[in-house]
């Protein structure tokens, strides 16, 4: 089961290793991360299947209290998306 991370974020230096270090705390590598620059924004989407649904839980809850974040949707579970899926969102 992969879960999706779909982050909205500050387009800062600091904001890309902030926001996959939360998974690196739970000794997860991302099975994918996309980035893309909007404007000032950032939209980061991570993928990872090594997570049980409670940790990834737990890393949404954290990633919405970070400072550069303005908001985090995660989807439990299920297979990767598509490309051009992330993209169109």
């Amino acid at each position: 089961m992969t879960h999706s991370f779909r982050v909205r974020a500050m387009a800062d230096p600091q904001t890309i290793p902030r926001v996959v270090g939360q998974l690196a705390r739970q000794c997860v590598t991302p099975d994918r991360v996309l980035v893309e620059r909007q404007n000032d924004e950032l939209l980061i989407v991570l993928e990872a299947s090594e997570l049980p649904a409670s940790r990834a839980e737990l890393v949404g809850e954290t990633l919405r209290s970070c400072v550069l974040v303005h908001d985090v949707e995660l989807r439990l579970g299920g297979p990767p998306a598509p490309c051009s899926e992330i993209n169109d969102k």
